[in-house]
């Protein structure tokens, strides 16, 4: 079996206890048996002054740092609902699409980058909301619509069937700019949808398996709801 990460990596470990000690006092990293957990008060900062501090607890998963943190707000503050970015059966929060975090927060990148951007631009967000305001960082939408928004501006389309066509063929981890475009337009993807070598150089090909699977199951999803939806309309009985 293969050893988590603050094992097989105690220098990342250090980095990760340094990092969160530096941008404040009131979080603290806990090694735990078989995890390693933050714990304490994130504040929201502005102009130097916090505006506000939300009760945390963020765990690494075993595979840190090719996943992604797990953040849950445990204070009561933010309602577990899609509409503020939070899992409503988890209560994990939704602070980066997986896709964006190889652009915002990618693996080699010091943790100190995690908090002070990604997580800090969340909970300011919630801040914002929560006083009246918009979302302040043009978050994604929720589930497979944002994730094909995503990708259609990495690419440079509009057409999301071109989005999984994509997904599909750098999923196999040979994609190269001179051969043919997934979008079917008879030219090389270097002259059609260069994007896509630039989400390639990003991204590795397992994780845009992953986006394509969870695509695929969220359109056949909808395709049994819609079935059923139908057959259900079928069944009732007309009204006389």
């Amino acid at each position: 079996m293969r050893q988590p990460w603050y094992c097989r990596r105690p220098a990342l470990l250090a980095q990760v206890q340094a990092d969160v000690e530096a941008f404040c006092t009131t979080l603290h990293v806990f090694v735990e048996s078989d995890a390693v957990a933050i714990r304490g008060t994130f504040p929201v900062m502005h102009a130097g002054e916090v505006l506000e501090r939300y009760a945390v607890k963020v765990e690494f998963p075993a595979d840190y740092p090719d996943r992604m943190p797990i953040v849950r707000e445990v204070g009561g503050k933010i309602p577990w609902t899609a509409d503020n970015h939070i899992f409503p059966a988890t209560g994990v929060c939704c602070v980066l699409l997986p896709e964006d975090r190889w652009w915002s927060f990618p693996p080699g990148k010091p943790f100190s980058q995690y908090l002070r951007g990604p997580l800090h631009n969340y909970f300011l967000g919630q801040s914002v909301v929560a006083a009246g305001g918009a979302w302040p960082f043009g978050e994604h939408d929720h589930g497979a619509c944002g994730v094909i928004a995503f990708y259609e501006e990495k690419f440079g389309t509009n057409d999301a069937k071109v989005v999984v066509r994509a997904l599909s063929a750098l999923a196999t981890g040979k994609v190269r700019g001179h051969l043919p475009c997934p979008c079917e337009s008879g030219k090389i993807i270097r002259q059609c949808h260069p994007g896509i070598i630039e989400v390639a150089k990003k991204m590795p090909a397992w994780a845009l398996r992953e986006s394509r699977d969870s695509l695929i199951r969220s359109a056949e999803s909808a395709e049994r709801a819609q079935a059923r939806a139908a057959n259900a309309a079928r069944e009732r009985p007309s009204e006389q």
